[in-house]
């Protein structure tokens, strides 16, 4: 009777030591997948941010900023590495969804102008659901600031760009960041 108390003490343990370990692997692989597409969409909110914040007006008449609900084309700074040291150039950038990746496409500084080479692109991140741009206008009646799905004003630069990204993985997430441009 002893031996048989003892074995199913000690089943029990074994039992509650196996969930509690399951529990545990399940939970981290939960929360390394959750991880990672926190992670992607941070890179891609940055990136996009950094070109954001470097915008500049390339002419008066013609800012060169183009806004559409999934692409937006702008002129940037852009700090490349040429002849072992960093130089400041301009590029003209375009973010465009093609399938489900998030395309970064430029063209540094005379190939713009000359429109010699095709545009060299790079994917910031995959697996992407939707992705949709709004640009920001001060609303001069009651001073809010209000968006809108395209931008095609050749005389000014969006206030803001909204940017609403969802994710598709093992588990979607939907991530929304506005970006004010300087």
């Amino acid at each position: 009777m002893e031996l048989l108390v003892a074995s199913t003490i000690c089943a029990i343990l074994l039992v509650t030591i196996y969930s509690a370990f399951r529990i545990g692997l399940r939970s981290h692989k939960n929360i390394e997948e959750s991880i990672n597409i926190h992670q992607a969409a941070r890179v891609a909110f940055g990136q996009i941010n950094l070109d954001i914040r470097n915008a500049f007006v390339y002419k008066k008449d013609d800012v060169g900023f183009l806004g559409e609900k999934n692409k937006f084309s702008f002129f940037t700074l852009v700090d490349n590495y040429r002849q072992g040291k960093i130089v400041r150039d301009y590029a003209f950038v375009t973010y465009t969804l093609e399938e489900d990746r998030l395309m970064r496409l430029y063209l540094y500084n005379q190939d713009y102008l000359e429109n010699t080479s095709g545009m060299q692109g790079e994917e910031i991140i995959s697996d992407i659901e939707k992705i949709v741009f709004s640009y920001g206008f001060l609303d001069t009646n009651d001073k809010t600031l209000k968006f809108k799905e395209s931008w095609n004003d050749k005389t000014n630069l969006p206030q803001a760009i909204k940017v609403e990204l969802s994710l598709n993985g093992k588990i979607k997430k939907d991530f929304s960041r506005t970006i004010y441009l300087p």
